[in-house]
């Protein structure tokens, strides 16, 4: 690949791409403050800036000295390079010079033409582009030697033609910084004058005048034709609407003028004035109003201005002043000496430009048909498409939002197609970006979300550096013919598909979830060490690159990889197998927001008395919620009772027989390392038996109290003796407890109550003991030690639960089971779940990172609002969140301000420890009924707590796919309340159909729905697909016609499709009329499920799972070739013998043409 040759024409475009007569989109501005050093310092001083684009950024800069001699005090500025700005005056000086500068970058609509010309005495002629001359000002600054202020000290700046830019200076040899400046969206006028010797003031007539006064401001430059003191410096004002005025005090010297008055014709604005400066004063403040998009702009010579009464010598200490907007309602004018040499008056005038800000928030576009990024016709501002395309000249820029939606494929094919010039990973000039192979490359840089949705496609011809939230849907293409650089949160949905055929490079703080089938043609980078790729899919490497591997820049390592992941190669695989080493994990929709609910993640059982519960007294079934299919076996009659612990349910154990038993293998030989987390209530410190456990009579893995059996009293198993602590059996009280086994360490494994914790032991569980398998209420089979107390929740975890995840799961539990009467709690990072702050108690889940440095940084739980991605975390800072119960089905249209008409009756409150940084947030609204448009989606935030009638946050609006709505760069606060808004209650919120979902029930598909109210309905029908645009109906069932009950309906798919389907609802009126509900999709394993053991294995290995057959098992190494080890059945069981095979990594896959099933596999 020719790198120099990319390079190059990158900086060509970068120079020259904004020519085209756009209009005048503001970008950013940023701003600093820079000293030239006194003592003999450097004659030059550099400032690095985030990176520009050159041929749209300008630098506005003011600066002050308190000295006589011109070679100390007039400097030059620049902006040297896209990430660097040099200030420059001629001599190493013992004066200090303190600069104020203003880089102002334009996505389109402004050109910038600059250069240093050292120009001679007279007029020095500079050719330049063709330029437009009624859009077109200049902005220049010099550097001069010398010992006096007069004839070779001042230029001016004419654009005498369209290709020419003529310097004058009277005397002398400056070095003139100059600037060229088309501004589309303006109209300016030049004009000459002359303040003659003898004079203390002039005008200029503007002909014709300006339209209005409040859009316009004035740049002038003037020569000097004589030596000159301070009072001699004249000040320029725009007076009024056809009037220019140069005044001083002192009367020397002849000045010649040429002035630019330019108006905007946009919507940009200006203010002005003149501060008074009395006698030995130094600084002003200046009450004005000022934006982001604020900038001061000088409007005497060389950016320097003011008039003075100082007529002794030539120091400008006392008439030139530094100006910066340092509030947005505060201007603060400096100058730097008012008493040296005699006390001083002076007089400094200002202008405040505010450019208009289109931008000011990320906007968020939607693509309209297939074609180019920067094609106007490729997007819409609606999802429906309803508002048409956009405006010639409009398209999504490096900050916004896209989404691109079904049948549409959206192309890049230039670094700089959204907007602004390309930028290099080495541009950045962070800490823990680059430099790594192609890091000096301009590439296609985004910070905004992109979002591709199933059955859209994002194609790019160049490389791509990704900073936002990406997310290719499930039916979603990304496709990318170079490198790939993901410094964001980069998401690959399970059948999304993504393909590049260069390097995928991994950088910054970046997250990279693959949970599909990617293929890459050359390398994984990972660069530096904070980076991480995880993912519950395969990326295949060797699709055409010369030698496939993963490279490792800057001390990132395969630690940064998930264990859990696959990296397989097809080609020129000489550098396979490779082996993650992560220990770490992804998923956020398990307890609290932590795991997956899909059988795939460390989340082993989960089973929860408010969920998934039949039957009441006695229960006669209780569903795994884990995703892995886990059978519980109802034995004797544990009861269900409601409203037991802060309004939840319990299932109550009566010592006699009452039990729950699964086929769950907790052994320490199957599981070494495992965490389990439990809610209960036991009836008596030492004698209410064992809550949960395993046993066959050697001190197996277990909670409980035998009334001190075996030195059992309250106690866990160390695999040879009980450890005791009272805390874990609190009579009567109900509490959260955490046991962690980190097998065969000294003192590794733990035991935490109501997070305190309270126990620290060896395990060392004999791992050939036969396995009696978990059992809730007892352990061992036939009521070994049988429980007398109440369950409410139990978790197991297959590996060391990081504290990050503990703190959060024991929260989330903390929140939903106990009030403020509870005992206290350790690590409470969840607070607003007490009375006082409104009982947030439901659906808790958070984001955060221990003392430790462990970390979760994605979760969504059991509810519809996800929270991922957070910009600055640190230890011990938690984001958390839960709701209030409001039903989802309802909205209200009082207590909101306009833009929104309606909101979510539904609320949501945070609880942060320290800052977590900005954060991503999303709503899943596909389940709960409803018809907004998505554009018209507004997060809203309470933080006054007043309510959301006032907007003391502006509304949010984000970017919406497929029933979930996307906010990126929320900032939180602690306390905050946040729900979701609709700025148009035609296409409303959800209110008559409460939720419709389908899940897995063993060897089902269950489909559930409820309605708050019905209108003339004849019936429901239940549709499926399997690519959620070709349906077959699967039943109907009869509505209630006209109702204004709840009603709950639900039926039985029995013969449900292999993998992942969708259901939907289409209800239909006695008139024939018609309507559909959202679609849900549904992940069915009942007849799927694949379970390999032992993993890892020394050769022979079990797949279980229902009707799995020879012909269905494909396996292949870590190169991606495929094997065929020997396989026979034995007891109704597929057996693979890999005895024979080299360790490694293996993939085993099973189809049944509909869906495959893939699981990695470790041989030793």
């Amino acid at each position: 690949m020719n790198w120099s040759r990319k390079a190059l024409l990158g900086i060509i475009v970068c120079l020259f791409w904004s020519f085209s007569a756009q209009s005048a989109e503001f970008f950013r501005k940023q701003t600093g403050t820079v000293v030239l050093a006194g003592a003999g310092s450097a004659a030059s001083v550099t400032v690095t800036i985030e990176p520009v684009c050159m041929g749209s950024s300008f630098l506005m800069f003011s600066s002050t000295s308190n000295d006589t001699d011109p070679g100390d005090f007039h400097v030059g500025g620049q902006i040297t390079n896209n990430t660097t700005l040099t200030f420059t005056r001629n001599n190493n000086s013992t004066a200090t010079v303190t600069i104020k500068w203003q880089v102002f970058e334009f996505s389109s609509g402004v050109t910038v033409q600059r250069g240093i010309t050292a120009a001679g005495t007279g007029a020095t002629n500079v050719t330049i582009s063709s330029v437009d001359l009624t859009k077109s000002f200049v902005i220049a600054t010099q550097s001069v030697d010398g010992t006096t202020m007069g004839d070779n000290d001042a230029f001016t700046a004419n654009l005498t033609t369209t290709t020419n830019l003529q310097l004058t200076v009277t005397a002398g040899t400056p070095q003139i910084y100059w600037q060229v400046v088309t501004y589309n969206e303006s109209i300016v006028k030049k004009f000459t004058t002359t303040l003659s010797a003898g004079s203390t003031s002039t005008t200029t007539t503007i002909s014709p005048a300006i339209t209005t006064l409040s859009k316009a401001f004035v740049i002038s430059y003037h020569t000097i034709s004589a030596n000159v003191n301070a009072d001699d410096l004249p000040r320029t004002v725009l007076t009024n609407s056809s009037t220019v005025t140069y005044t001083r005090v002192g009367s020397t010297a002849t000045m010649n003028f040429v002035t630019y008055v330019i108006e905007f014709t946009d919507l940009s604005t200006v203010s002005r004035g003149s501060q008074a400066f009395g006698s030995t004063v130094v600084t002003q403040n200046v009450t004005t109003s000022s934006a982001a998009s604020s900038g001061v702009f000088g409007p005497g010579h060389a950016g320097k201005q003011g008039s003075t009464s100082f007529a002794t010598d030539d120091n400008p200490g006392h008439a030139w002043f530094t100006y910066e907007l340092n509030s947005s309602s505060n201007l603060l004018i400096q100058r730097a000496t008012g008493t040296a040499g005699g006390n001083s008056t002076a007089t400094a005038p200002w202008q405040v430009v505010t450019f208009e800000d289109q931008n000011s928030s990320p906007t968020t576009y939607y693509s309209f048909a297939d074609g180019a990024w920067d094609s106007n016709l490729s997007w819409s501002l609606s999802s429906d498409g309803s508002t048409g395309v956009l405006g010639a000249g409009v398209y999504p820029l490096r900050t916004d939002n896209v989404v691109i939606q079904n049948g549409h494929d959206i192309v890049i094919n230039a670094v700089n197609d959204n907007g602004l010039c390309g930028i290099s990973p080495d541009n950045l000039n962070r800490s823990n970006v680059g430099t790594f192979t192609g890091s000096g490359d301009l590439m296609f840089y985004h910070t905004g979300d992109i979002i591709v949705a199933n059955g859209g496609s994002l194609t790019s011809s160049e490389e791509v550096m990704f900073e936002g939230y990406s997310l290719v849907e499930n039916g979603g293409t990304l496709s990318v013919t170079e490198d790939i650089v993901n410094l964001g949160y980069f998401e690959l949905a399970p059948t999304a598909n993504f393909s590049n055929t260069d390097d995928l490079i991994l950088s910054g703080n970046s997250i990279t979830i693959i949970d599909n089938l990617s293929f890459g043609a050359d390398d994984i980078y990972i660069d530096h060490t904070n980076a991480t790729l995880c993912g519950e899919g395969v990326m295949n490497l060797g699709n055409g690159g010369a030698d496939p591997t993963i490279q490792f820049f800057n001390g990132g390592s395969l630690n940064q990889v998930c264990s859990t992941f696959s990296v397989t190669c097809t080609s020129n695989c000489g550098a396979f197998p490779i082996t993650p080493t992560g220990n770490f994990s992804t998923g956020n929709s398990g307890p609290g927001g932590v795991a997956t609910t899909n059988g795939a993640s460390e989340l082993e059982y989960w089973i929860d008395a408010n969920s998934g519960v039949t039957g009441s007294s006695p229960i006669t079934a209780w569903t795994d919620l884990s995703g892995n299919g886990v059978t519980n076996t109802v034995n004797g009659n544990p009861a269900l009772t409601t409203s037991a612990l802060n309004g939840r349910s319990v299932v109550t154990f009566d010592g006699a027989g009452d039990r729950i038993q699964t086929n769950l293998n907790i052994n320490a030989g199957t599981r070494p390392d495992l965490s389990i987390i439990s809610v209960y209530v036991p009836v008596a410190t030492s004698t209410s038996g064992s809550v949960w456990g395993e046993s066959n009579g050697n001190y197996d893995r277990a909670l409980t109290a035998a009334n001190g059996t075996g030195g059992c009293t309250n106690a866990t198993t160390t695999g040879s003796a009980c450890v005791n602590d009272a805390s874990l059996f609190p009579t009567g009280t109900s509490v959260i407890t955490t046991i962690v086994f980190d097998e065969d360490v000294a003192s590794g494994s733990a035991a935490y109550t109501n997070g305190n914790s309270v126990l620290t032991f060896t395990s060392n569980h004999a791992p050939g003991d036969g396995s009696n398998s978990m059992q809730v209420g007892d352990v061992g089979v036939g009521g070994f030690i049988p429980y007398t107390g109440s369950v409410a929740e139990v978790i197991v975890l297959s590996n060391i639960v990081n504290n990050a995840k503990r703190i959060i799961i024991e929260n989330y539990l903390d929140a939903k089971y106990h009030n403020d009467a509870a005992p206290a709690f350790s690590n409470d990072v969840y607070t607003m779940d007490n009375s006082a702050n409104g009982d947030y108690d439901f659906e808790v889940a958070g984001i955060g990172q221990a003392s430790d440095g462990s970390n979760h940084r994605d979760a969504k739980g059991t509810g519809i609002v996800r929270m991922w991605n957070p910009k600055n975390l640190g230890n011990s800072e938690f984001l958390m969140w839960g709701h209030d119960n409001a039903t989802l089905a309802s909205s209200t249209t009082s207590g909101v301000a306009a833009p929104i008409q309606e909101r979510l009756s539904r609320i949501w409150r945070v609880s942060e420890s320290g800052d977590v940084g900005n954060v991503s947030i999303s709503f899943d609204f596909s389940s709960v009924g409803g018809s907004p448009i998505g554009s018209n989606l507004r997060l809203l935030i309470d933080r006054d707590g007043d309510g959301f009638g006032d907007n003391d946050v502006t509304p949010i609006a984000g970017s919406v796919s497929n029933g979930i709505a996307v906010f990126s760069n929320v900032n939180f606060q602690s306390g905050d309340r946040f729900t979701l808004g609709n700025t148009d209650a035609s296409s409303p919120l959800p209110v008559s159909l409460v939720y419709f979902e389908a899940l897995p029930a063993n060897e089902l598909v269950l489909v559930k729905w409820k309605t708050e109210s019905e209108l003339d309905n004849e019936q429901f029908t239940v549709e499926r697909s399997t690519d959620a645009e070709q349906w077959n109906e699967v039943t109907s069932v009869v509505g209630a016609g006209t109702s204004t009950e709840v009603k709950h309906y639900q039926i039985l798919d029995y013969d449900p499709i292999q993998g992942k389907s969708y259901y939907r609802l289409k209800q239909t009126d006695f008139d024939g009329k018609f309507d559909y509900s959202p679609i849900v999709a549904v992940e069915f394993t009942g007849r799927s499920a694949l379970f390999v053991s032992p993993n890892p294995t020394q050769g022979l290995i079990t797949i279980k799972g229902q009707d799995i057959g020879q012909d269905q098992v494909r396996v292949f190494n870590a190169q991606g070739i495929r094997i065929s080890p020997r396989q026979y059945v034995e007891e109704g069981r597929l057996q693979v013998d890999l005895s024979s095979f080299s360790s490694g990594v293996y993939i085993i896959q099973v189809s049944d043409g509909i869906a495959i099933r893939t699981t990695r596999l470790v041989k030793y």
